[in-house]
């Protein structure tokens, strides 16, 4: 949403005569909930405004208090998930879009995603459509939602295409949610395992050394290894700190170039037996969401072209952009997956079939279905043999600790 400037300067730097936009929720005399928007200038004279139009203040915010396009604003899937089965519950009731979106509004927690509610209620009582509205926040609704929604607006079945979409955001979240926790044990031991280690080397490692110091007692390697290491943590512990952040920059900055992030796509693809789990959750996000763009009435190319712009790998957007391009010269969708070896046979096989039949949309709805459960299987079996292996790699390194801190000691037992 543009600023809006009623004195001519910016509204942050506004001097206290300048009047600013606010978006407000309102009791009318019936008692309903209204919405709208006012220009005043403070909330105070906001409030009078409402009182004298017979309107209790319920809520009120600057139209700008939050700015839309911050980095560190976010918009979560679950509250996308949240917000899109909430309207079309509210939609196919027969509630209107401004009402259903401020009912939304009062139950959130996210107070970001309240201020962008009340922005979507202020365009669309503008006269804007919903899928208009949402399209001038690009970073927090995707392509895919905006051109589901402006089907159905177009159709006259937005109810029916929010339902979708909302079942759609479901699997995304469930099918994510299932990778993230198979993640968490061992991200959560490897971090223990880390702390433990850095804890040994500052602290307990130096009172062992002075032991071993008055014994005067031959060390093996690996105890005079461990002895080096805990001298220079405790003596550059700065310099170890520059280089973890250099480090952690420095791969930050790799990852978000072009090259990096196909890089880093194009390797998930290939680790033994994560690939499949990568695999699995991209063909399956790839054929629900196709199979939804075309029951909700977006063409095929359109639906490949904003496909090919939302999936969150490299590697497979470049496959999907290059499958476009021979769709336009009326080559088949088939046929083109089928020459790029990061699709599997079965993709290309079943949209072959969908072709054919003329039920594209059962096929890759099917197609989807099938996929989120044999990833899930695969979740189950990946979670089953990271824990096996964190667990022998963090044996591997307390016997490293525990053989090189017992020799010297058994050493110094025996001279005594």
């Amino acid at each position: 949403m543009d600023p809006v400037l009623i004195c001519g300067v910016d509204l942050w730097r506004s001097p206290n005569n300048c009047k600013m936009k606010y978006l407000y929720r309102a009791k009318n005399t019936s008692g309903d909930m209204v919405t709208g928007s006012l220009v005043a200038s403070d909330e105070v004279e906001a409030e009078a405004i409402l009182q004298k139009n017979s309107m209790i203040m319920v809520d009120i915010e600057p139209a700008h208090s939050i700015r839309i396009n911050s980095f560190f604003n976010r918009f979560p899937l679950r509250e996308k998930m949240i917000f899109t089965r909430q309207l079309s519950t509210m939609v196919s009731a027969g509630i209107a879009a401004p009402k259903a979106i401020a009912v939304i509004a009062t139950q959130t927690q996210n107070e970001f995603a309240k201020s962008v509610y009340y922005h979507l209620i202020d365009d669309l009582e503008q006269g804007l459509q919903l899928s208009v509205a949402m399209s001038k926040y690009p970073n927090h609704f995707s392509q895919v939602m905006i051109s589901v929604i402006r089907s159905g607006e177009q159709t006259g079945q937005l109810d029916e295409v929010l339902n979708q979409l909302a079942k759609q955001l479901e699997r995304d979240n469930m099918l994510s949610s299932k990778v993230r926790n198979a993640m968490i044990y061992p991200a959560i031991v490897i971090l223990a395992m880390l702390g433990i280690g850095i804890f040994m080397m500052i602290f307990v490692i130096p009172k062992f050394k002075a032991i071993f110091a008055s014994a005067k007692v031959d060390l093996p390697w690996s105890t005079q290894a461990l002895i080096g290491f805990s001298d220079s943590v405790v003596s550059y512990w700065y310099f170890y700190f520059i280089v973890l952040v250099f480090l952690v920059l420095a791969v930050r900055a790799f990852l978000i170039s072009d090259y990096g992030r196909y890089f880093f796509d194009e390797l998930k693809l290939k680790i033994p037996v994560f690939s499949k789990v990568v695999e699995g959750v991209y063909m399956a996000r790839f054929s629900q969401t196709l199979a939804m763009m075309n029951k909700s009435g977006v063409p095929i190319l359109e639906s490949i072209k904003i496909i090919s712009t939302v999936m969150d790998n490299q590697v497979y957007n470049e496959g999907l952009r290059m499958a476009t391009a021979q769709v336009e010269r009326g080559l088949p969708l088939s046929s083109q997956l089928s020459k790029n070896p990061n699709f599997p046979v079965l993709v290309s096989q079943m949209i072959g079939v969908g072709e054919q039949t003329g039920q594209l949309e059962g096929v890759m709805d099917k197609l989807g279905k099938f996929y989120e459960e044999e990833t899930d299987e695969k979740i189950k079996g990946l979670a089953s043999l990271i824990e096996p292996v964190v667990m022998i790699l963090l044996g591997i390194g307390v016997a490293f600790i525990v053989i090189s801190v017992i020799t010297p000691i058994y050493k110094i037992a025996q001279i005594q």
